[in-house]
């Protein structure tokens, strides 16, 4: 038995692959959100007393899915294919994969989803200059962290682990008769067999 053994090639592309399919891992921080979460309580505004309970609910609830910043240059590569696009979101010591969909920009997160799930809970109209006359808006912060070395070290893995062979040849099988015109797959098999 020998093992047929992949060409240069075979390997290069699948490596390739593996790397053009590179997810990124982000970071989940609560500490940035028990941040937010404490100096809007610690606030002492009384125009938006009576809304405190719901900003304080909104806020969690955007904090709870993840806000990459604006830069997020591995995010945008992730995003480039909007249909799959995912991350791995790195909480304590689980890493799930989380749709890149259900995961604010910075930008976003200001500007509309606060506001949203604001309007969505209550139906004042003055909730928007409320929010950018007592700095609210400025408490939403990334809470998702782009973290390279651990991106690096499972692209490397899966790099590691591209097989050099692509199965085997049993003692006894015949590799070509006499006459047969020798494929790709057939030298593949024969060039497996003089190593």
């Amino acid at each position: 038995d020998f093992p047929i053994l992949k060409t240069a090639e075979q390997i290069e592309e699948e490596k390739d692959r593996k790397t053009s399919g590179e997810i990124p891992y982000y970071r989940f921080s609560p500490e940035v959100a028990e941040k937010a979460i404490r100096a809007l309580e610690n606030m002492d505004a009384p125009s938006y007393r009576n809304l405190r309970g719901s900003i304080v609910k909104a806020l969690g609830k955007i904090f709870a899915k993840g806000i990459v910043g604006d830069e997020g240059i591995a995010f945008d590569k992730a995003v480039q294919d909007p249909e799959n696009a995912v991350i791995y979101v790195h909480k304590g010591k689980r890493a799930s994969l989380v749709p890149c969909s259900e995961v604010y920009k910075l930008s976003a997160a200001r500007s509309s989803a606060l506001l949203a799930e604001l309007l969505a809970s209550t139906h004042e109209g003055y909730v928007d200059s409320l929010l950018s006359a007592n700095g609210i808006y400025e408490l939403l912060q990334p809470n998702l962290s782009y973290d390279k070395q651990m991106t690096s070290l499972v692209s490397a893995e899966n790099e590691a682990s591209i097989s050099p062979s692509m199965g085997y040849a049993n003692a006894g099988q015949r590799i070509v008769s006499k006459g047969e015109i020798v494929t790709a797959e057939i030298a593949q098999m024969l060039d497996s067999y003089r190593v």
